[in-house]
């Protein structure tokens, strides 16, 4: 009788601390959501700030209430359906809500970038060159570039081409950059070639100086949950330190 009212009482134990954690973890998840929200949905041109307004506040609540809550019954339902010899939220589940989370700031990142395009674009300039490449410039009305897109083709044949997609902040530097690369390989038993798209992006921080300060590269084809983050930090001199990290992709925006 002892025995088992200590193991009871153990399991209760367990079981607070797993709804204790989930709350900890909805709270900074909605936080982080909010910030962002605020962040994209409040400027029309696309430009960060960290000052939310009535009306940011507003679309948040709209937006932003139906997935909190699917994150919230979702995070409930697995502390309370678990038995009482393993209350402790999973962490694949953790992991799965933080993977849409990143999904959702991905999405928004990328909508920001075009709107900001779309709101901002005065011109198009397009050069063409050889077989079917192109490069393509959009301009502000003060003549700066905001977007430039780039597409090469490498051999004759057009079975190996290179594009690339980037988005320019108010220095003319790119902030984020997309690629497609075609790749190919040829059976020569069967005479077939097989082609296919590796696809890459990667975005890029400044300082008030227009020096580079984080970079980070992503590279699915060699590794869907791993990225590269490179720090730089510049003394007096200007001369250039830097330093390199492995990152999980759902902080791929963070900075």
């Amino acid at each position: 009788m002892c025995n088992w009212g200590t193991t009871l009482k153990q399991s209760s134990a367990l079981h607070i601390q797993a709804l204790v954690s989930a709350d900890v973890i909805l709270l900074g998840i909605s936080s982080k959501l909010q910030l962002l929200f605020i962040n994209l949905a409040s400027v029309p041109g696309g430009q960060l700030v960290n000052s939310p307004t009535a009306q940011s506040l507003e679309r948040w609540q709209q937006v932003m209430r139906p997935l909190l809550l699917i994150i919230a019954l979702t995070v409930s339902k697995l502390s309370f359906s678990q038995s009482s010899q393993d209350t402790a939220i999973q962490k694949r589940q953790l992991d799965s809500i933080e993977s849409v989370v990143y999904k959702l700031k991905d999405s928004l990142r990328r909508t920001q970038y075009e709107n900001n395009v779309l709101i901002n674009c005065y011109t198009v300039d397009t050069t063409i060159y050889g077989k079917d490449s192109i490069i393509i410039r959009y301009k502000s009305k003060s003549g700066k570039l905001i977007k430039i897109y780039t597409k090469n083709n490498l051999q004759s044949d057009g079975l190996y081409d290179y594009e690339k997609l980037e988005y320019l902040n108010g220095m003319e530097r790119p902030v984020f950059i997309e690629h497609w690369e075609q790749a190919r390989s040829s059976n020569e038993e069967n005479d077939r070639v097989f082609t296919w798209k590796v696809y890459s992006y990667e975005r890029f921080v400044y300082d008030d100086h227009g020096r580079v300060i984080i970079w980070i590269k992503f590279r699915p084809e060699i590794s869907r949950r791993r990225v590269q983050r490179y720090d730089y930090s510049y003394n007096s001199d200007n001369k250039q330190t830097s330093s390199i990290q492995k990152i999980d992709v759902e902080n791929f925006w963070d900075n």
